[in-house]
């Protein structure tokens, strides 16, 4: 055999082998089961996120918490992470970072060990985690809401202190200001259009 030929001979075989034993990846399996968890913007999507669930034939189910971050996910809400267990996911969709980008850099700076944990717990149930981040939240613009402006002010260069740290840990993040959804006038929380047009956005993200 000629050194070409062994080369040929090496590629084709190489092929047909690689084919058989390689796994394709399916972005979602009809065994799916999918778990939400998160803040408040977890609650609203959930409905949306149930719709896609049953179009496509997979269980869903969730129990995010309005208010919540990732250091009460990591220390406390023990109920709602028993009944993730319990569902036995195979996908979990966190739905947080809103509440920590309104919060002080320093408290983002000291969340990172919080986050470690929190992945530690959710990496047990052997799930697909899948990070899905807030949409376009807060504003740097005056607002007639002085209460908020702080926190709304924050909340810009606070969520992309946020996706550097859950980033930087190797999570999948789908980062939810890509979306273009409509906010609403909180600008924390998006209208019912704006929700449908995240849902939609972060699914087809999720397929791929």
């Amino acid at each position: 055999m000629t050194v070409l030929s062994r080369i040929l001979f090496t590629t084709i075989t190489c092929t047909i082998t690689c084919t058989l034993i390689s796994p394709v990846y399916a972005a979602l399996s009809p065994d799916d089961r999918i778990w939400l968890i998160g803040d408040s913007l977890g609650v609203l999507i959930k409905p949306y996120l149930a719709e896609k669930a049953k179009a496509e034939g997979l269980t869903f189910g969730g129990s995010p918490v309005a208010g919540s971050t990732i250091i009460q996910w990591d220390v406390s809400l023990w109920r709602e992470k028993w009944r993730m267990r319990a569902f036995k996911p195979t996908i979990v969709i966190v739905v947080l970072g809103a509440n920590d980008a309104c919060l002080a850099p320093h408290v983002i700076a000291n969340e990172p060990p919080f986050l470690k944990s929190l992945n530690r717990q959710l990496n047990r149930t052997k799930a697909r985690v899948v990070w899905m981040g807030p949409p376009k939240i807060g504003s740097t613009e005056p607002l007639l809401c002085w209460s908020m402006k702080d926190c709304l002010a924050r909340a810009v260069p606070g969520l992309d202190a946020f996706k550097a740290m859950v980033v930087a840990e190797g999570a999948t993040y789908l980062d939810g200001r890509n979306a273009g959804a409509e906010m609403g006038t909180d600008l924390l929380h998006p209208t019912v259009k704006g929700r449908v047009t995240w849902v939609n956005w972060a699914w087809d993200e999720l397929k791929r």
